[in-house]
């Protein structure tokens, strides 16, 4: 079974509901004198998980992140990015991409309040 699969069924199995906002570049409304930014809503499953005592370092990985592992949303999830997920909206401050075959299928998120 393919990494991709595996962490397919994982998610599957064992995910919970989330929806991520991923914003997109901002742009300029001449007649509303403002700035406009556009964003991309996905609804999907994610696999959270507990940030390791040993992992908190004060300044990257704080106390009460979270990890939650997506599979490819289409597109690439970045930081400050938004993500609802236990009635709470958390803040995603790293990105890190798991790769089958050259092609990356899953994120790990790392989210903050």
């Amino acid at each position: 079974m393919s990494i991709a699969a595996t962490i397919a069924r994982s998610i599957e199995l064992e995910g919970v509901g989330l929806t991520i906002i991923h914003l997109l570049a901002a742009g300029y409304d001449p007649v509303a004198r403002r700035p406009t930014q556009s964003r991309q809503v996905w609804e999907g499953k994610g696999l959270p998980s507990a940030v390791k005592d040993d992992e908190i370092n004060g300044t990257s990985i704080l106390a009460g992140d979270q990890r939650i592992r997506i599979m490819h949303p289409g597109f690439v999830p970045a930081p400050n990015d938004n993500l609802l997920h236990e009635g709470a909206t958390w803040n995603v401050s790293n990105v890190q991409a798991t790769y089958d075959r050259g092609v990356a299928v899953s994120f790990r998120l790392l989210i903050r309040k």
